[in-house]
């Protein structure tokens, strides 16, 4: 190597005489240093070199007098040696692996040395000229493996006070953005003369993810490491070269096997060109790297380069496709869309396709984080203040809005997440949305739907909702709305309810409907302006009921103590009787044990674990439910039929319903392979209650099925499914009616069970009603094979009338009752009384054809037909027989 070294100064040196001789010495050298004017810019000149030396750590250490730079990368070869002191005839140039692409790059030293040193296990060579290489002794404690650079600071034109306070602002400048995007140097020290020594250092975190390449950068200035996330894509015009996105993570706390960061903004993303490039302000969140063309210092970039226009293009596709993949892992949530661009960040036209993108991606995909934790498309969505979100849920926007693909977008706590939905064209959901809908809805008559969505709702929903609106210019629109809750959980019209006088224990005036106590209770700022509002819209004072919870919280709660006596029961009960009569309230007594069972131990059920059945109330229920659920004492007869009206009004179970299920289950049902439900599926189906999964029924039982058909609704007789709204629904027999049409359990008057579709009315047994108005009876095709008989036995009937054969059926049957022999006698017989005669009688010829066509005639469906259409075919051709034999007129009736 050094005899290289030797040749090379030789030829160098006569380049840089030829120069002197030419008077081009000094300006070549002005030329060459300040290609790099920025301070201190060749120290990322040698992060470059080390970085394409595959170094894995670097040093720098700076005194008054010098710089020392480290690293561990590769030996110098000669190649490196011709570069390194040449001018544009570097090999990195060719090698696409490399970063260091610009021959003059290294010359940036010259600004604060004349001549630099390089120490190396291959060669030791200092540097004279700028060009010329010359020899010189390895430093004693250089260790193996390690290459050194010297730069005293010699420069007449840069005194060395101004090289130590330039190099050492540049190393303090160091930054995570300084090793984001290199792949070999992991470690950056720096050594300041009087200062602690500093450093920046990178490590790999997967975390056990490994599509998500996490990265540590530590510093000795930061009291926590920074985490980023780096997101690549292979570069169209260099393809060894990545285009890179660093997003900056936050840790967090999460479940086991989650992904432990968050996505959050960066300060002041940076443009990179492997290190960040100085003069580039791109007003984005993250930082952003490409092999860009660039100015020959690295600081700035020409934004109409086609190249550069291009690589731009690729890094806004690459934050776009890495959408789903970062929704995928969560990290899709509010706190991202703060990192995205949008309109009114005013970015520099070159950035703004980075906004573009992503709108049409979160467009066209979900991937729109919504309030529920799911993502949906854009279209889908709906915005709206954190006070209406906390309680308008978006199955209730589904309801309000009536469209039942709408939900809330995610909720944001950053004005910068809000813009980006607005962004995307989410429209907003405010208070105004919300009155207009309850006006429309409450104001007047309301359907079923309405009043059932209303009714499930709770008093701190309630609440919200009241001082949601009464925010709003809306008195005169709500004043005849039913949205004011009462003490018995239904919904009264302003003039219709009254608030309770405070103190007064009236448990209920007749009439007069009272307030719920729930909607004034809570903060009493917030209890004030409901009233204000409630009594804006008209409602007046008066007071309401507590005893009723009282003696249910005291003796009928599911572990209490032992129940009251059965006297004393009696008359709590009566109270709750007179109290339901007045209220129609039965939810308060929902979750306690307020019934006496027939149990022999005297136990108490609920409401949902007891059943009625004879003596008190016969039902037939004790046939199928005796096991796994309570009767209801007889005892309670003495309370009469009201104690059987409250029962069922609290919801005892008096008879059977249809379950329902599954439509998967249906096999008249095809679930489109490959679909996937989403929130717009429809799958509904409903089946035999589980106490009638049994082989046979009994008489008692089948009464109960019956029963419970008739009151089924028309919609229980169908299933319908479809997996989301891409497909069409598929609406088919329930399981239902399809097991009760093939099943043996209809009984007749004889006590004999047959299949719906053998029976006909007149043959059911006397306790089994006929009632089709619900439809059911037609769905399992009830007397549907009777009917077909009936209809063939007259079809064939009607065959023969038409062809003058004026027999019935029971005339057929008499016939086809007759032996084979005695039929022909009897024809015989007919024959030799008539042989005189030119007419043949029809019945004689229909006979002789009966009996060709093969015997008795049955008058089942298809022998019945069948055998008289051919008995038929054979009278019209002996009919047509006689004609051609000059014997017409044949009489066509017997």
């Amino acid at each position: 190597m050094q005899k290289f070294i030797e040749e090379l100064f030789k030829k160098r040196s006569q380049w840089v005489d030829a120069n002197r001789a030419n008077g081009f010495d000094e300006g070549i050298a002005t030329l060459l240093k300040e290609l790099y004017p920025d301070n201190a810019h060749f120290l990322y000149e040698l992060l470059q070199n080390a970085e394409d030396a595959e170094a894995s750590e670097v040093t720098f250490k700076l005194s008054a007098e010098n710089l020392c730079f480290i690293h561990n990368g590769r030996d110098f070869e000669k190649e490196d040696i011709d570069g390194i002191t040449g001018i544009g005839n570097t090999k990195k140039k060719d090698d696409l692996n490399s970063i260091g692409k610009f021959g003059v790059g290294f010359k940036a030293v010259f600004s604060y040395t004349n001549s630099p040193y390089v120490h190396c296990d291959s060669a030791s060579f200092g540097i004279t000229d700028m060009v010329c290489p010359i020899n010189d002794s390895r430093p004693k404690g250089l260790a193996a493996g390690y290459t050194q650079f010297d730069f005293p600071f010699d420069n007449p034109k840069k005194p060395k006070k101004d090289a130590f306070t330039e190099i050492q602002e540049g190393l303090n400048g160091f930054s995570s953005a300084t090793l984001l995007f290199l792949h070999n140097i992991q470690t950056i020290r720096w050594e300041i003369a009087g200062e602690p020594l500093h450093y920046l250092r990178r490590k790999e975190d997967r975390n056990g993810f490994d599509a998500l390449p996490v990265f540590n950068i530590e510093s000795d200035s930061l009291e926590e490491s920074i985490y980023w996330l780096r997101l690549s894509a292979a570069c169209k015009e260099e393809p060894a070269h990545p285009v890179s996105i660093a997003l900056q993570l936050a840790s967090k706390k999460v479940k086991k096997g989650a992904f432990p960061f968050s996505v959050v903004p960066t300060e002041e993303g940076r443009l990179c060109i492997f290190f960040p490039a100085d003069k580039e302000q791109t007003d984005l969140k993250f930082h952003i790297h490409a092999p860009f063309v660039s100015t020959v210092d690295r600081a700035s970039i020409p934004y109409k380069n086609r190249d550069n226009i291009s690589l731009r293009d690729q890094l806004a596709q690459l934050l776009a496709s890495s959408l789903p993949m970062l929704r995928d892992a969560g990290l899709l949530t509010s706190k991202f869309l703060e990192i995205l661009p949008n309109s009114t960040d005013d970015l520099g036209e070159f950035y703004e396709p980075f906004i573009s993108s992503v709108v049409a991606e979160m467009r066209e995909n979900a991937l729109v984080p919504t309030a529920s934790g799911d993502y949906a498309l854009a279209e889908e969505l709906a915005r709206g203040p954190k006070r209406i979100r906390d309680f308008i849920t978006s199955e209730d926007l589904q309801f309000l809005s009536e469209d039942e693909y709408q939900q809330w977008a995610v909720g944001t706590f950053n004005p910068r997440s809000e813009l980006f939905l607005k962004e995307l064209g989410i429209p907003e959901w405010s208070s105004a949305e919300l009155v207009d809908v309850i006006t429309t809805k409450w104001g007047g008559y309301y359907e079923d739907d309405d009043s059932e969505w209303l009714d499930q709702k709770d008093t701190p929903w309630l609440r919200s909702l009241y001082l949601c609106v009464s925010d709003e210019d809306i008195s005169y629109g709500l004043k005849r709305c039913a949205i004011v809750l009462a003490s018995d959980k239904s919904f009264k019209k302003p003039d219709d309810i009254v608030f309770k006088p405070t103190g007064n224990n009236l448990s209920s005036v007749a009439g007069i409907s009272f307030v719920h106590s729930g909607i004034l209770r809570g903060d009493k700022n917030e209890v004030q302006k409901i009233r204000t509002f409630l009594e804006s819209l008209g409602v007046k004072d008066l007071d309401e009921k507590h005893f009723i919870k009282s003696l249910l919280n005291k003796h009928y709660k599911a572990d209490d103590e032992p129940p009251p006596a059965f006297e004393e029961h009696i008359e709590h009960v009566k109270r709750f009787m007179k109290y339901w009569k007045q209220t129609d309230d039965k939810d308060v007594f929902r979750g306690f044990v307020v019934l006496f069972s027939d149990e022999d131990d005297g136990s108490f059920c609920s409401v949902s674990d007891g059943y009625l059945d004879e003596p008190l109330y016969p039902t037939g229920l004790r046939h199928v439910l005796s096991d796994s659920k309570y009767l209801v004492s007889e005892q309670y007869a003495v309370l009469g039929e009201t104690f059987i009206a409250f029962a069922k009004a609290l919801g005892v179970q008096c008879g059977l319903a249809p379950q329902r299920c599954m439509a998967w289950y249906n096999k008249l049902i095809q679930v489109p392979a490959g679909s996937r439900e989403t929130v717009t599926s429809i799958n509904e189906d409903y089946a035999l209650p589980k106490c009638l999964d049994r082989p046979q029924y009994t008489f008692n039982i089948s009464l109960l099925v019956w029963k419970m058909m008739v009151s089924a609704l028309p919609r229980q007789l169908q299933a319908r499914y479809r997996p989301n709204q891409a497909h069409g629904t598929q609406c088919k027999q329930s399981q239902l009616v399809q097991d009760l049409a093939v099943k043996e359990w209809v009984p007749d008057k004889e006590g004999n069970f047959h299949k719906p579709a053998e029976m006909i009315r007149e043959d059911l047994a006397v306790e089994f009603v006929y009632d089709d108005n619900n439809g059911w009876l037609t769905a399992i095709g009830f007397g549907a094979q009777i009917e077909a008989e009936k209809f063939e036995q007259e079809k064939t009937t009607q065959i023969l009338r038409n062809e003058g054969i004026d027999l019935s059926l029971e005339d057929l049957k008499v016939l086809s009752e007759i032996p084979t022999e005695d039929l022909h006698a009897l024809m015989d017989e007919y024959r030799s009384r008539k042989a005189a005669e030119i007419h043949l009688p029809h019945v004689v010829r229909w006979c002789s054809s009966f009996v060709e066509a093969g015997g008795a005639v049955s008058i089942a469906p298809e022998r019945s037909y069948r055998k008289a259409h051919a008995a038929y075919q054979k009278e019209t051709q002996a009919i047509q027989a006689a004609r051609r034999s000059g014997y017409g007129g044949l009489r066509r009736s017997v």
